[in-house]
């Protein structure tokens, strides 16, 4: 089952959505996942230990704040 948050994307990581707060719990990736497209999309090489890091499990994204900068980080 997909539980959708308030913002952002539906997701199977999402577990569950209290109105307040999203819990969410890892997914395993499609086994020969690559960034393949990644690479294309930006016209860079990237670091080869992004696609171990970033094909293992897909997960929920994450808010941040440091100092007085905002941040989101997109785990797709």
């Amino acid at each position: 089952m997909t539980i959708c948050p308030p913002v952002g994307r539906c997701t199977p990581c999402v577990v569950e959505n209290d109105g307040e707060r999203v819990f969410w719990t890892p997914q395993p990736v499609a086994e020969g996942a690559t960034l393949d497209g990644v690479s294309r999309a930006l016209t860079i090489a990237l670091h080869p230990d992004a696609e171990p890091f970033f094909t293992t499990q897909y997960a929920g994204d994450m808010e941040a704040r440091f100092a007085d900068i905002d941040c989101l980080l997109l785990q797709s």
